[in-house]
């Protein structure tokens, strides 16, 4: 007997209404039970949902028709593209456009829109008409839209924003998926599979072998994204192959998560229970033709495991997951779902009572290994298969990995295979001894045959011997050669997945392998040269990282020694035409697209940082006084800063690095940061911020963006940067991170700024709630979805949900019950993230902020105070500060929200000295040292002082000693640093400050071994660079030069950052004062070699880049021009659109794998019959022949000549069927292809260019266009621009 709850007619009807015709009334007829009133009930409520859908006054009038017929019509030729009223949205109606119906279901459908707001192509689901307005339907659509959102994973498809249309129907927006089902991807490999077979030929099973690897490695991907929804509570009850998307560039993202259940969540989602389920809105690929099933029995049937199929809510959960990643395994292995039958109802039964098929018994040769793996994930007993989604996962990794799996036992002989291809040394031990016996049955002969000759005995000996030699020598060679094989194999394939690191380590391992070997010397240098650009990719990621952080903290000096290593890393550092040398030969054509904007990123961070230190070094460091800077005294410093060398080396190294940026794709921002060196130069004025036109690209966005904010946050920059756009500062800066955030969607430094403005912009609202920050959580949590080992994102989100929970506290609009057990969970998720922040920041001490905070929010504050002590212990720079903090980092994060707890507190307990202790230590890492002198003394001399430990009173000691150090009360400072060394001899500050006295003091042996001891406190680098630079300065003052050099290079590489001039400045006024008296010269000469030789380290301050001439010829930055990318990358024209045609004319255009001149791929374009007039005139006067184009636009330096070449091939071409228009110069140039028919040929011609019209640039914009403007038909491949100077 079945164990559904009990029915009605309307749980039934939504559970019929999506199912197949045929299917339908054996549905009914077991729903129902024999209950023939309610099979009445359930038949006409059917009845009159078809009624709805085809009656002409029911569509009109009783329910309003859907979007894309009020657009378009019931013919769809109403082109005009105006939303009706009643489907504009009640927030967003300037923001999507509707464009087509893609997908309906029987609760919801989907439609393609156009987002005006960021420029792209997106879903948009909503209710159907006819469930407008039922109360469970429309709770069912929001809980799956709440649930999708929820999830912030790479594998998972975000929601971009939620609205309602008019008529009150919800809808929300979503990422528009192109690609194929999983489904679709099985199926084709099946096909190939049968294709193979008929053709019988064995040299295919390397490919079948390696598309069922891809397809396993999807698989994985899959587990992954579950096993981290599993993380969050979140379980998915509808997994299939046609809700997995493969897209087009290799992202596997799990969709529809309409039946998603939260396991600790009372409802259940349970109204998403009582409905049907489409595969997700959002793809481009098929539908599936097995219905989800609804109701007591949520899944789809041929997928469902028992315990859904039994309708036992109970005991669904993670393991009902596992059970549906085995049902999907299933079909990967067979081709097929693993239940099947002639209806539903049958289906469900045999779930119920039957054992699954094994997948050997469909198709013998499965692996059974992996027939385990799915039969063991597909176990009838929840508590019989895998404990958890990694547990089955980390299974098929391991068949990948040629490994045993933990629920299978090979047979011996596989075991024995298995070993033997680890042990390939052992494994010929049997044909070696095979020959040594053939070997020796012939000198038995031999012996036998002649007995007399002791000679052929000795030889037969030494042939054995050498024989033995050289099968040992073959067998050690052999086993060489498969090891290295193997390992440039797996190389390849991590390389593939963007594991450059773990590839870099296999082909350095082959590498020592082959060191002794020179019989392997070729293989060798080819492994070696591989691993040296695999080590360059790694140094250069690593190096980006650091870059980008630092940027975040406003540490520019320390960003700016990132950054440029970061491109020397990658070998591009000395070239202006740097995209032509990266070192991407081992890499796809998407992984090479994605490096050079990954270089473009680190040249445009690096000019943004030289440009804010020309700020530095003539606005000054910005102090922190009440969070205001007074603009008028800066700009007068400024001023009077323009009459030295100030930020005159930064200002010449921008002007080189904003040509390198050019060359490649303009940029707006860069145009900026020209205009501020140029001035800093005195050759004019900087470019206004008003007077920049739109975001060029994602980084441009990004950088643009960060200058808004720059002027929204000090009243000093905007003196050079604001009104961009016309837009307040913060609300253009979250537009353009939002539209660099759309364009590079994985970025984690790009999406935590967007989560930075998205907070400003709530701050600013005249009402703020507790909700407001929801927008900026979501987007910090889709950055620990793309890293989720980097502090930075927990940390932030931490931030927010302790605010949020501040600001709940006082709302008294939300009921008091549900108020504190919000609050309670606020808290708990912000410990949650401030402890892994606290775990993952070791070296940010700044984390310290955010965790000492929210463990005061939950009443800790002993231990917060303590946390807090520590950070600011940790914080505190112990040689000054060169970067400008435009914006306070560190105050951002936690450090104001610090100082107003030290004041609360100090004013609530007066009798606990702690909280002024901690109050002017946080004074002090903001370098307030006035204010922090004035708290300590009033403590010091106060009664409370006794009540401090031994280590709190040295801590405010040696905090006291450190601001008389800083204002030269040298005696004070040792007096107060003495007694502190003595209550805490391992007080960092007490130690530095003692050695420093020394040092000033000019007792430079005891300053030599305080340093050393200072040094081995220092925890963190920055202060590990302090001491050393400190024990490098006394080194030579003690004339120890070598080692002086020693140590000051030790600094750099602990801190590259550091302030070396600063810290070597007493040595130059000594050399100074020896010129003036009878010093000896060759002491004199030592002293000036040491300050030469530290003057040419490499240092923050002296970014040494050539500005010399672009060797010619090169190749100029058109990119895509072989087509290698598969698709249209950056070709289209000013519609967006990739080929457009005029009116009339019918051209087709694709880029094709069927012909190419070299690689894979070529534009293949078919001509329609010349449309009659005249052609059109473009911009630059150059005539226009009707019919359809494409183009693409990218910089030429001035004063250049340009050869453009491109081969192709034709097939019955007419005369100027195809052209290329080529522009940006006086004189355009037309290079038509000949007619007729005909294999690969090269055209080409040539263009001249002149100065740039806009004397803020130093390129020219070529604009290349392809153009059909006849009958024929061709291929493109290899388009080139190679750039001359001009003649």
């Amino acid at each position: 007997m079945s164990d559904d709850p009990p029915s009605n007619a309307e749980d039934i009807f939504l559970d019929a209404i999506d199912l197949p015709t045929a299917d339908r009334e054996a549905y009914l007829r077991q729903r129902c039970d024999g209950d023939a009133e309610l099979l009445r009930q359930v038949r006409n409520l059917i009845a009159a949902d078809e009624a709805a859908q085809e009656d002409e006054f029911l569509r009109s009038k009783f329910m309003p028709a859907s979007p894309l017929m009020q657009v378009f019509g019931d013919d769809q030729q109403n082109d005009s593209g105006d939303i009706p009223e009643e489907y504009a949205a009640v927030s967003e109606s300037a923001r999507f456009q509707i464009l087509s119906r893609h997908d309906e279901g029987g609760l919801g459908e989907v439609l393609v829109a156009h987002d005006r707001q960021l420029d792209r192509e997106v879903a948009i689901k909503q209710i159907r008409p006819q469930w407008n307005g039922h109360e469970e339907a429309n709770a069912r659509f929001l809980r799956e839209a709440e649930i999708t959102g929820r999830l912030e994973h790479p594998g998972i498809v975000p929601v971009y924003a939620m609205g309602t249309w008019k008529d009150g129907r919800p809808f929300y927006a979503m990422r528009f998926i192109e690609g194929q089902t999983l489904r679709q991807v099985i199926r084709e490999y099946r096909d190939s599979l049968k294709d193979e077979s008929k053709q019988a030929n064995s040299s295919n099973d390397g490919e079948q072998a390696r598309s069922l690897r891809t397809i396993l490695n999807r698989f994985v991907d899959v587990c992954n994204t579950i096993e981290y929804a599993h993380s969050r509570r979140i379980i998915h009850r509808d997994i299939k192959p046609a809700n997995i998307m493969v897209g087009p560039y290799g992202e596997t993202l799990v969709v529809d998560w309409g039946l998603a259940k939260q396991l600790d969540d009372g409802s259940e989602i349970a109204v998403a229970d009582k409905f049907d389920a489409k595969p997700e809105a959002s793809t481009k690929g098929e539908s599936d033709s097995s219905h989800t099933r609804a109701g007591g029995t949520v899944g789809t049937p041929q997928y469902m495991s028992p315990e859904q199929a039994n309708g036992d809510v109970s005991l669904v959960g993670c393991q009902t997951d596992v059970y549906l990643l085995g049902a999907t395994l299933y079909q990967i292995l067979t081709g097929s779902p693993p239940h099947q039958d002639d209806s539903v109802s049958q289906i469900l039964q045999r779930v119920r009572q039957e054992e699954v098929t094994p997948p050997r018994r469909r198709d013998a040769s499965v692996s059974e290994p992996l027939q385990a793996i799915c039969l063991k994930a597909m176990a009838k007993k929840p508590a019989d298969r895998y404990p958890s989604v990694a547990a089955l996962a980390a299974d098929v990794e391991r068949w990948l990995g040629d490994e045993p799996v933990s629920v299978f036992s090979d047979p011996l002989a596989v075991r024995i295979g298995r070993w033997g291809r680890k042990h390939r040394t052992l494994a010929t031990s049997g044909a070696v001894a095979a020959l040594l016996l053939m070997f020796g049955s012939i000198a038995g002969a031999a012996v036998w045959s002649y007995q007399s000759s002791q000679r052929l005995k000795v030889e037969s000996e030494r042939n054995q011997k050498e024989l033995e030699l050289t099968i040992a020598n073959a067998k050690r060679l052999n086993e060489i050669r498969n090891s290295v094989d193997s390992d440039w194999q797996v190389a390849a394939s991590e390389i593939e997945f963007g594991r450059y690191e773990s590839a870099l380590g296999i082909l350095q391992r082959a590498s020592k392998t082959l060191e002794e070997e020179p019989e392997f010397s070729q293989d060798r240098d080819r492994i070696v040269a591989k691993a040296e650009r695999m080590q360059r990719l790694v140094s250069f990621y690593d190096l980006s990282e650091q870059a980008e952080e630092f940027g975040i903290m406003s540490r520019d000096t320390q960003g700016i020694m990132a950054a440029s290593n970061a491109l020397k890393a990658l070998g591009i550092w000395e070239q202006r035409d740097w995209w032509n040398y990266l070192p991407n030969e081992d890499l796809s054509a998407d992984q090479k697209d994605q490096l050079l904007w990954d270089a473009y990123q680190q040249w445009i961070i690096l000019d943004g940082m030289l440009v804010k230190t020309i700020g530095t070094r003539l606005f000054g460091v910005m102090k922190h006084s009440n969070g205001e800077s007074d603009s008028s005294e800066r700009l007068w410093k400024a001023w009077t800063a323009m009459q030295t060398k100030a930020g005159i080396a930064e200002a010449q190294a921008a002007k080189v690095v904003s040509e390198r940026v050019e060359l490649f794709r303009q940029s707006e921002a860069v145009r900026w940061y020209r205009g501020i060196a140029n001035f800093r130069l005195g050759d004019g004025k900087w470019v206004k911020g008003e007077e920049l036109g739109t975001a060029r690209n994602a980084a441009d966005a990004q950088k643009i963006g960060i200058m808004c904010l720059l002027s929204a946050m000090d009243p000093s920059f905007r003196v050079v940067f604001k009104d961009y756009k016309n837009l307040d500062a913060v609300e253009g800066g979250r537009q353009l991170f939002q539209r660099s955030a759309s364009l590079r969607p994985n970025h984690y430094w790009t999406q935590l700024t967007l989560g930075h403005l998205q907070y400003f912009s709530a701050i600013q609202q005249p009402e703020l709630t507790w909700q407001s920050y929801s927008l900026a959580i979501q987007t910090f949590g889709r950055c620990i979805a793309i890293n989720p080992d980097n502090c930075f994102g927990y940390a932030d989100r931490a931030a927010l949900y302790r605010m949020q929970a501040d600001l709940l506290r006082d709302d008294e609009s939300v009921d008091p019950s549900i108020r504190e057990e919000r609050i309670e969970d606020l808290l708990l998720w912000s410990m949650q993230d401030a402890e892994n922040a606290f775990r993952l920041g070791e070296k940010q001490p700044w984390v310290g902020w955010v965790y000492g905070m929210t463990l005061s929010a939950i009443d800790q504050n002993e231990l917060a105070v303590d946390v807090l002590l520590e950070t600011c212990r940790q914080s505190l720079a112990l040689v000054p500060v060169v970067d400008s903090a435009l914006i306070a980092a560190e105050d951002l994060r936690g450090r104001s929200d610090a100082i107003q707890f030290a004041e609360q507190m100090t004013e609530r307990h007066k009798d606990q000295p702690v909280y002024p202790l901690l109050l002017a230590s946080i004074h002090l890492t903001r370098q307030q040292n006035d204010v922090a002198e004035v708290v300590l003394d009033e403590l010091l001399e106060s009664g409370q002082v006794h009540r401090l430990s031994p280590p709190l009173l040295a801590h405010a000691l040696a905090a006291r000693g450190i601001i008389h150090l800083s204002a030269e009360r040298l005696e004070l400072a040792a007096e107060d640093f003495e007694k502190a060394n003595q209550l805490d001899p391992h007080h960092l500050w007490a130690a530095y400050g003692i050695a420093a006295y020394k040092d000033r003091s000019g007792e430079y042996e005891e300053a030599l071994g305080l340093y050393k001891l200072a040094s081995k406190l220092a925890k963190l680098s920055e202060h590990q660079a302090a001491c050393l630079l400190g024990i490098g300065r006394t080194q030579a003052y003690l004339r120890s030069y070598p080692e002086a050099a020693e140590s000051v290079q030790a600094a750099l590489d602990a801190q590259p950052g550091c302030e070396v001039l600063g810290a070597v400045r007493p040595l130059y006024d000594r050399l100074k004062e020896w010129a003036k008296t009878s010093q000896p010269k060759e002491e004199m000469r030592q002293l000036s070699d040491w300050i030469k030789e530290i003057n040419k380290l490499p240092r923050a301050t002296k970014v040494l880049i050539a500005d010399g001439e672009t060797p010619t010829p090169y190749q100029a930055s058109l990119l895509n021009g072989g087509f290698e990318q598969g698709g249209w990358n950056y070709w289209s024209n000013d519609r967006g659109i990739a080929w457009i045609n005029d009116p009339g004319y019918r051209s087709l255009a694709s880029v094709t794998s069927s012909q190419a001149h070299t690689g894979e791929y070529s534009m293949r374009i078919v001509g329609d019959r010349p449309l009659p007039g005249e052609d059109a005139t473009g911009a630059g006067g150059e005539t226009i022949p009707k019919g359809g184009r494409t183009k693409q636009v990218f910089p030429i330096p001035e004063n250049s000549r340009c050869v453009v070449s491109v081969w192709a091939k034709a097939k019955d071409l007419d005369e100027d069927a195809v052209q290329l228009i080529v522009d940006g110069s006086q004189v355009p140039v037309t290079l038509e292809l000949a007619e007729g028919t005909y294999d690969w040929q090269k055209f080409e011609t040539e263009i001249y260019f002149g100065r740039s019209p806009d004397p803020t640039l130093t390129s020219i914009p070529m604009e290349v266009q392809i153009v059909s403007a006849g009958e024929g038909e061709a291929w493109l491949d290899d388009l080139t621009v190679t750039v001359f100077d001009a003649d």
